[in-house]
C-alpha cells in the first residue's frame, strides 16, 4: 500500500503546484485529460483508474475550493493492460477535440513513451507518477512531469549498497523479457561499465521466465545451484513471490542459515499493496 500511498501523495502535490499556483487569475476552468488504464485485468500493477481515481478526486476538489480553479477531467480511459496503440489514439483525440491544457498519466512506460513524444510535440504538459523505466534522455521529453523514482538511479543506489560493505563481486538473477526488470539489469550492466563503478564485477547472472498466468517456467532450484556455486552476494530483480519462492528453496538447502550468503531484493514485499484491503471488496 505504501507504493500506491506515495503514488497519490506525489501526484496530488504535483497536481496542485503545477495545475493551481502556475494557472492566470483571470481564468479559472481548464481540460485535463485522463490518460489511464480503467482498471488492470492482465496485469498486477495498481497504478489504474480503480486505484488512482481517488486521488485525483481530492486533487480536483481541493484546486476548487482552495483556488477556485475548476478542472474538468476529460476521459481518455482504455481497458484492461498497457496498450501503446490505445494511449496514443486516446491522446490524439483529446488533443483533436478538447481544448486540453494538460495530460495525467499514462502510468505504463510504453505508452508513456509515444505519449510523451506526442505531448512535447504540442507543448502540452503530461504528469505521470511512473514511466520509471524510460532511458531515453530527459531532454527528449521536454513537457514531461515524473513524479516517480528514475530506474537509473535504482541500479545506481543497489550498487551504492553494495560499496557500503565492499562487496563488489555479486550475482544476479534477474526475470528474462520482462521490460521492467530486462530494463533494470541492463542498467545495472551499463553502469558497471562506468569507470565510476569500475571495481564491482558481476560475476555470473542467472535468469527465468514465466507464463501469462505468473507461472514459473524456469527450474528455478536449478538457478538456485548455479548463483550459489559462483558468488556469495546475490541480487535479484522478480516479483515478490518468485523471490518468496527462490528463498524457500535456499533455506531448505541450508544456504540462508550459515551466514554466508547475503541475498538482496529491492522491492517492498507487501500484501496490501497486492491489493489486500478492505475497502476494496464488492469493486
Amino acid at each position: 500500500m505504501c507504493k500506491v500511498n506515495a503514488f497519490r501523495t506525489l501526484l496530488f502535490n504535483s497536481l496542485l503546484v503545477y495545475f493551481c499556483f502556475s494557472l492566470v487569475d483571470t481564468i479559472n476552468e481548464f481540460n485535463v485529460g485522463i490518460l489511464m488504464v480503467r482498471r488492470y485485468i492482465f496485469d498486477a500493477v495498481r497504478f489504474d483508474l480503480v486505484h488512482i481515481g481517488p486521488a485525483l478526486d481530492i486533487a480536483r476538489e481541493t484546486c476548487l475550493y482552495e483556488m477556485k480553479i475548476k478542472l474538468n477531467f476529460v476521459k481518455g480511459y482504455y481497458e484492461q493492460t498497457c496498450n501503446k496503440t490505445q494511449a496514443l489514439g486516446k491522446a490524439s483525440d483529446l488533443l483533436k477535440a478538447e481544448r486540453i491544457i494538460a495530460f495525467i498519466g499514462p502510468a505504463c512506460s510504453d505508452d508513456l513513451k509515444v505519449v510523451g513524444h506526442l505531448a512535447t510535440y504540442n507543448d502540452v504538459p503530461l504528469l505521470t507518477g511512473l514511466g520509471d523505466i524510460i532511458v531515453n534522455e530527459r531532454s527528449d521529453y521536454s513537457s514531461l512531469i515524473r513524479v516517480s523514482y528514475d530506474i537509473k538511479d535504482e541500479a545506481r543506489a543497489i550498487l551504492a549498497f553494495l560499496s557500503r560493505f565492499d562487496w563488489y563481486n555479486f550475482g544476479l538473477i534477474y526475470r528474462y523479457e520482462d521490460v521492467y526488470y530486462d530494463s533494470f539489469a541492463s542498467q545495472i550492466f551499463k553502469l558497471l561499465l562506468m569507470d565510476e563503478y569500475k571495481n564491482f564485477q558481476c560475476l555470473c547472472k542467472q535468469t527465468y521466465s514465466r507464463s501469462l498466468n505468473k507461472t514459473i517456467l524456469t527450474n528455478v532450484e536449478s538457478v538456485i545451484d548455479s548463483i550459489t556455486k559462483c558468488s556469495r552476494i546475490i541480487v535479484i530483480l522478480g516479483g515478490d513471490k518468485d523471490v518468496r519462492q527462490m528463498l524457500l528453496i535456499a533455506h531448505r538447502k541450508g544456504i540462508t542459515s550459515t551466514g554466508d550468503y547475503a541475498f538482496i531484493y529491492t522491492e517492498l514485499i507487501e500484501n496490501e499493496a497486492k491489493g489486500a484491503t478492505p475497502w476494496e471488496t464488492g469493486i
